[in-house]
């Protein structure tokens, strides 16, 4: 019998000046990824699509917002865990 699924670890969370809510996943499965609300944490819309399937895939464990366009994440790739930042 298998157990439910693994929940996404939300690793990080910032605020932009703007308002945007930016919330970084760590994983485990499905994979880690970049997501932000605009309209007051009503709805969010991923920002980085992975497919679970991917051995490279991201997991994202800090993320930080200067303004509504520059963004910045860490994190780490693939299954060696190599570290990654990423900037919008």
């Amino acid at each position: 019998m298998l157990g439910p699924p693994p929940r996404p670890l939300f690793a990080d969370a910032c605020v932009s000046p703007e308002g945007d809510l930016w919330l970084a996943v760590g994983g485990p499965n499905p994979p880690g990824g970049l997501l932000v609300s605009r309209d007051g944490a009503r709805s969010f819309h991923e920002t980085t699509r992975q497919s679970p399937r991917d051995p490279d895939a991201h997991h994202f464990y800090g993320v930080f917002a200067l303004d509504r366009d520059h963004v910045w994440a860490c994190g780490a790739m693939g299954e060696d865990d190599t570290g990654v930042l990423w900037r919008s």
